[in-house]
């Protein structure tokens, strides 16, 4: 009756879930989405499979049946694994230096701080969102020349450097050197920037 899933090797527990979810898309008429099985292939090892279906009605006949569509996702979590064990490296080091560090779109809009900035700016996330040059931690003498540079800089796409004074959260400034990186994918496209702020000198 499932020749296909036994041919895949579909354990039985699994077997009876899938049974008894197509018997209640036949029953009930509700079209059921993104059913994942975790199955052993006799060829391909342990897969992943992705079932989506619903109720069709044979036109002229009273005959019913449920067509289900199956999408092989096990590449596709491997690599969204691969992603999210790779973030959590990135974000563990980036928590763990001395150094400011941010992350930027390809368009150069700030999109994440590291725990060192928070700890030294004495903002929150919320309040840095969507105001990144601000000029209560930029110094209010370099905030024009900071935001000509930059804006030059984006539109490059090279890796640039500036240095220039931050507010603490007790309010002093001190002089951080900035450096940006773009990262780009394998064709080439400008992904998004990753940058560092590294203190060069106390209250400027």
């Amino acid at each position: 009756k499932f020749s296909l899933f036994d041919v895949l090797g579909v354990e039985q527990e699994q077997m009876q879930k899938l049974t008894a979810t197509l018997q209640e898309a036949l029953t009930s008429k509700v079209p059921f989405n993104k059913i994942e099985i975790n199955y052993e292939s006799h060829t391909l090892g342990p897969r992943n499979l992705l079932l989506s279906g619903r109720q069709i009605h044979w036109i002229g006949t009273e005959s019913e049946a449920v067509l289900v569509a199956l999408e092989d996702i096990t590449e596709r979590k491997r690599i969204s694994e691969k992603l999210k064990e790779s973030e959590a490296t990135f974000l563990l080091l980036a928590n763990s230096l001395p150094h400011l560090i941010w992350t930027a779109n390809s368009e150069g809009v700030v999109t994440w701080h590291n725990q060192r900035w928070y700890d030294y700016t004495g903002k929150t996330p919320d309040e840095m969102k969507d105001l990144v040059w601000r000029k209560d931690i930029h110094h209010p003498d370099h905030f024009e020349r900071i935001l000509n540079f930059v804006s030059q800089a984006w539109k490059k796409g090279e890796p640039w450097e500036l240095t220039f004074p931050l507010r603490s959260k007790s309010g002093e400034w001190h002089s951080f050197l900035t450096r940006a990186i773009p990262v780009r994918n394998s064709a080439g496209d400008l992904e998004r920037w990753i940058g560092t702020s590294t203190e060069v000198s106390a209250k400027v």
